[in-house]
Formats: structure tokens, C-alpha cells, sequence
């Protein structure tokens, strides 16, 4: 059985720089307890990895850093996720005078100045996202009045007073998904100031997906199923390899050996909160069935 694994895998910049401030933090502070308020990257095993290392979470599904903040106590040191987070948050925080640690993917920094920036110059922006995910509810949070989400899973109606809004994105989403958006928005804002703002990261990983062989038997999508540029890639794996079987798995724990039989080609892709370690893992586990 040939394995390949596509590249690039394991974390990128962002997550990785998240994850060392976490664990430096807390060997720092020995005698302190570190906490992160939500999932600091979305992936359970990289949050195990955390847990041993001696950082706590504050996580409850279906709830907001704000909804979820009461749970930090005052002598706590909070990290504050890679995806972004309300101003809100942060204003509370020093009230409280609780000290805490902002580890923001400087790609998601990027869209916020953005944003501000489209703001001061007058105009009104669609941020095209997920709603109530992290990184869309940090960018709304910039102007409720003016920074308004299209969904890109319910395509709501906009009514904005500007014919030139700046229209950003979620750095995690696709960008042949988004194209289709951005058509839409031409035909009714022909003056819009569109800007593609999907990370590096996410980008070459959907482009890579894109290239490989269309004979692979079986792709193995790696990382949680909570993680957003996870599942993207597994829906362009999906779309663009109809023949192949794509399975998403978070570690080699997840493969059901049934699924190889008869099996000849095999590609892994990964998410970018997923370690190279558990890529390598996963390829290793395949090379010796």
C-alpha cells in the first residue's frame, strides 16, 4: 500500500506560536493556575497535550468566552485563544484585574486591522464566516453597528446604506467557497472592496488537496471535527475526488482497518492545529498494516 502524506502538515505558525506560549507560561508560573478561556487551538489531542503540561481549559460547547469568563477566578493567569475574541473579553479581564495573555494568530491581527481600517475611512464591512465561531464573533466585535456577518451557511440578507463596503473573510474557509460569495456580492455592491484574507496556511493546504492524484483509494483527513480548516478540507477533498473515500480521523486510534481492504493508494492531509507527530504516527500505523 502506498502512503503519501501531502504537504505542508503539522502546525502552522500560528497555532505553534499559541502552544509554546501556553507551555512557557506555565513554566514560568509554576505555582500559578494557567488557564485558557476556550479551546486555545481546535483540537482535542493538542488540548490533552496542554492538560499534561499543566494548563487548564475553560470550555463548554455551545457557549462564548463571555458566557464562559465567570469560571475565571481572580488569581488566575488567562490565555486567550489563536482565533480571537471579543473586546468585550478583554475589558473585563482588566476590571477584574486578572492577569492575561493574548496569543491571536497574527494573521487573524491582520483582518482586525483591517477591518479598523476600512472603518476609519468610512465604510461599512460584511465579514463573510461562520456565525458564533471564535474568529467571526472577535471581528464583529470590532463595531456591532457596522461589521456585519454573512453566513456563509445560511447566505443571510444584507441591507447596508454603504455601495462600497470592504468585505473580508475568515481566514479558515475555503477559497473556491468564498469565490461563489464574493459573485454574489459584485452583483448587488458592484463597488465593493473585496479582499481574500484565507491564511497561508489554509491556502496551501487547499491547493495541495487540489493537486494530488485522482486514483487515491482513501484520503485521511486529520483533525478534530471542531476545527474549521479541517472540515474545509475535507469538504474540498470531498468535491474534488469524487472517487476516492475521504475520512476525516483524529488519530491513528480512528482508522478501521475494514476501510483498507483492497486499498493500493493512500493520502493523508491534515488541519493546521494538527501535530506533525500525530501525521507521522498516522502514516507509520498505515506503512505497517
Amino acid at each position: 500500500m502506498e502512503v503519501k502524506v501531502i504537504k505542508p502538515f503539522g502546525y502552522c505558525a500560528g497555532v505553534e506560536h499559541a502552544i509554546l506560549m501556553a507551555i512557557n507560561i506555565k513554566l514560568k508560573n509554576p505555582n500559578r493556575h494557567v488557564v485558557i478561556l476556550g479551546m486555545l487551538v481546535h483540537n482535542h489531542d493538542t488540548l490533552k497535550m496542554l492538560k499534561k503540561e499543566g494548563v487548564d481549559v475553560i470550555y463548554e460547547k455551545g457557549k462564548t468566552y463571555l458566557e464562559l469568563i465567570d469560571k475565571v477566578k481572580d488569581d488566575d493567569i488567562v490565555i486567550l485563544t489563536a482565533h480571537g475574541h471579543a473586546l468585550e473579553v478583554e475589558t473585563i479581564l482588566k476590571d477584574r484585574h486578572i492577569e492575561y495573555v493574548d496569543t491571536t494568530c497574527p494573521f487573524v491581527k491582520k483582518n482586525h486591522e483591517r477591518i479598523l481600517k476600512a472603518l476609519n475611512e468610512g465604510h461599512e464591512v460584511i465579514y463573510i464566516g461562520k456565525e458564533n465561531h471564535p474568529e467571526a464573533i472577535a471581528a464583529l466585535s470590532l463595531n456591532k453597528d457596522k461589521v456585519h456577518l454573512l453566513d456563509i451557511n445560511k447566505n443571510n440578507k444584507l441591507h447596508l446604506k454603504d455601495e462600497s463596503p470592504f468585505v473580508v473573510n475568515q481566514t479558515t474557509l475555503s477559497e473556491l467557497e468564498i469565490s461563489q460569495i464574493v459573485e454574489n456580492l459584485y452583483e448587488i455592491y458592484p463597488k465593493a472592496i473585496i479582499t481574500d484574507t484565507v491564511c497561508y496556511s489554509s491556502s496551501e493546504r487547499q491547493k495541495a488537496i487540489l493537486s494530488i492524484d485522482k486514483d487515491i483509494d482513501i484520503i485521511y483527513v486529520l483533525g478534530s471535527t471542531i476545527s474549521n480548516n479541517t472540515l474545509t478540507l475535507k469538504k474540498l477533498a470531498e468535491e474534488s475526488h469524487p472517487n476516492s473515500k475521504v475520512i476525516m480521523i483524529e488519530n491513528a486510534s480512528f482508522i478501521n482497518k475494514e476501510d483498507l481492504k483492497g486499498v493500493k493508494k493512500v493520502a493523508i492531509t491534515s488541519g493546521a492545529s494538527t501535530s506533525k507527530e500525530t501525521v507521522l504516527e498516522v502514516k507509520e500505523f498505515l506503512e505497517n498494516i
